[in-house]
């Protein structure tokens, strides 16, 4: 070890030369107290050792719980932090929030080395970057709230967005809409309180929630009219319709009873509905009700169809009454057998059907509509065709009658004819 006299004899040049140069081993206290206020740790008393070392566990659990914070949010930025329309963000700003956060990620990772007081001594951290880094650090807090409040408000947004698929109060709903959702989104990247924006929100959702409740309840059945519904298709009336139309000529396929069906078909039943149940869902979930589609501006009564199923059965009865008095039908049901005419005789006395309608005044109906038509035979064809006086086989005689009947009925139908034998 040299003296001082011994020191100040050595040259310029071996003073002034250094193998290394070392930073004061002391705590770097105002590094340290920085770190503290940055994590809200506890203060640390310089004085005590316990207390210095409390304050720098402290400051590393937190860096670390910071760490995982920062890596996470760096990944959300880098999809674009999506809200309902696309990214909050653009890509410039994008990339400075990328920028500050990859700078708070080096500078947490680095500072979690620094564990021990003896180790704390050589923090390369200096004040101003500490300093920078709290700012980072806010930033992130800033973000993780910004994107509570994005997941937070993106459930009524996406329910609106939704809701414009299925239908609209009004022609001006769907842009008050999107102008509202506009405005939130602003307010969120401008941090601002969003409460204004809320409430236009929350107007715009129970607006539509009203409207679609509304329609819900004009275009589906009740529990009561639904088994009206289907008390009204097992009448007996309409089993006469769906007779009369489908066996009888004259009326198969009836444009009227079939644009009764399809309206009776078109009402639908649900009656699960509630406006709370339209608070998490626009569209009905039993049914799937969607105004735009289904919007018809009228629900039939049931009442109303009752009515015009009556109307229809007493318009073909009339139909029938009128075919009846026309003279060449008259003459058809003077022809018909015995059983037959009875059956029409009875319909036009009654002047309507008896329910269940019988098939055999279906089929007495449909011939005397279709005509009945008397062929007269000479007697002499029929001797002749029985040998005339002369004797001949019952095989015989059984291929000339036949034969004879051909030529009378010809290419109708037999059911149509009737024959009156003409005696001398």
């Amino acid at each position: 070890m040299r003296t001082l006299h011994e020191f100040v004899q050595l040259p310029l040049e071996t003073l002034t030369h250094f193998s290394h140069i070392k930073e004061p081993s002391d705590l770097p206290v105002k590094e340290i107290q920085a770190l503290i206020e940055m994590f809200d740790a506890p203060r640390a008393d310089f004085s005590n050792p316990d207390s210095i070392d409390l304050s720098i566990r402290q400051i590393i659990s937190k860096a670390k719980e910071a760490t995982d914070r920062t890596v996470e949010m760096i990944a959300r930025i880098s999809d674009g932090f999506q809200k309902w329309d696309g990214p909050l963000f653009d890509q410039d700003e994008k990339n400075e929030i990328e920028q500050q956060l990859n700078s708070l990620n080096e500078f947490l990772q680095g500072l979690q080395v620094y564990n021990t007081r003896a180790k704390i001594k050589n923090l390369k951290y200096k004040y101003d970057r500490i300093e920078q880094e709290q700012k980072h650090l806010q930033l992130l807090d800033k973000l993780e709230k910004l994107q509570r409040k994005v997941i937070e408000f993106r459930k009524d947004a996406d329910y609106l967005i939704k809701a414009k698929l299925v239908g609209s109060p009004s022609p001006e709903w769907a842009d008050y809409v999107d102008m509202a959702l506009e405005n939130l989104g602003i307010a969120l990247k401008n941090d601002e309180n969003c409460s204004a924006e809320l409430a236009e929100i929350n107007r715009l959702k129970r607006e539509y929630i009203d409207y679609y409740f509304a329609q819900h309840q004009k275009n589906r059945l009740n529990a009561t009219e639904n088994r009206q519904k289907s008390e009204l298709l097992k009448d007996s009336r309409y089993e006469a319709l769906t007779v009369l139309t489908s066996k009888i000529d004259l009326f198969r396929n009836n444009e009227q009873f079939e644009e009764w069906k399809q309206k009776v078909q078109s009402l639908k039943e649900c009656y699960h509905l509630t406006p709370e149940k339209l608070e998490q869902n626009p569209e009905c979930t039993y049914c799937r009700f969607n105004p735009r589609e289904e919007f018809s501006g009228k629900k039939y009564a049931i009442s109303e169809l009752e009515e015009q199923l009556d109307a229809l059965l007493t318009s073909l009865t009339d139909i029938l009454l009128t075919n009846f008095n026309d003279p060449d039908v008259k003459e058809s049901i003077n022809l018909l057998g015995d059983q037959h005419k009875a059956l029409i005789d009875g319909f036009i006395t009654n002047r309507e059907f008896q329910l269940p309608i019988s098939l055999d005044l279906i089929n007495a109906i449909n011939l005397v509509l279709k005509g009945i038509h008397n062929e007269v035979i000479e007697i002499e064809r029929i001797v002749e065709a029985l040998g005339d006086g002369n004797p001949i086989t019952v095989q015989q005689a059984k291929t000339n009658i036949e034969q004879l009947l051909r030529e009378i009925v010809g290419s109708n139908d037999a059911n149509r004819i009737r024959l009156t034998v003409k005696t001398r």
